[in-house]
């Protein structure tokens, strides 16, 4: 279950979620036992994974001027525009609590199939193109994080420590 926004997520839950229940009483009862009976099957919901709904608001955080800045210094994967489409990403769960961030592929990829699956395969691409990707996301971190200069000069973290660092709160 992946949606930007929780709503449709909570739905869908309402839904299956009774279903759910029944059958594991159903399943119990078909051997004479009580839900909580030591033999009894047991169920644990995890709706949510690690993968929490959220759609991003604000494009003019220090996580995008980061990735902005980063991609013209590096000189790669420059671009006019973004892709402003919602997608379920590992940084949604940053990003859900309140911690700006941005989700890039440092990797280069010349051909591949079968996404997500046994089967998928890939063919490594440009690696010049991977080493400047690589050079980005150190740029993109120092900037996010801050560091001294070797003259003794201190350059601030663009994001100050934010939000709770857990999901728990948002779902119940």
């Amino acid at each position: 279950m992946r949606s930007p926004t929780p709503g449709p997520l909570k739905d869908i839950r309402s839904k299956i979620e009774p279903a759910f229940t029944k059958a594991l009483q159903q399943e119990n009862a078909k051997y004479g036992l009580k839900n909580g009976d030591a033999k009894a099957v047991k169920m644990e919901l995890v709706w949510f994974g690690d993968r929490p709904a959220h759609k991003r608001k604000n494009y003019d955080d220090p996580a995008m001027q980061a990735f902005w800045q980063s991609a013209r210094t590096a000189g790669i994967d420059i671009r006019e525009k973004l892709n402003e489409r919602a997608a379920s990403l590992n940084d949604n769960v940053p990003a859900a609590v309140g911690v700006p961030t941005v989700n890039f592929n440092v990797g280069t990829n010349a051909g591949g199939g079968g996404g997500h699956a046994w089967y998928e395969w890939g063919i490594p691409g440009n690696g010049q193109d991977e080493g400047k990707r690589v050079y980005r996301m150190i740029l993109m971190g120092l900037m996010a994080a801050g560091y001294h200069t070797s003259d003794g000069k201190v350059v601030p973290p663009l994001v100050s420590p934010k939000a709770n660092r857990t999901t728990e709160e948002l779902y119940k």
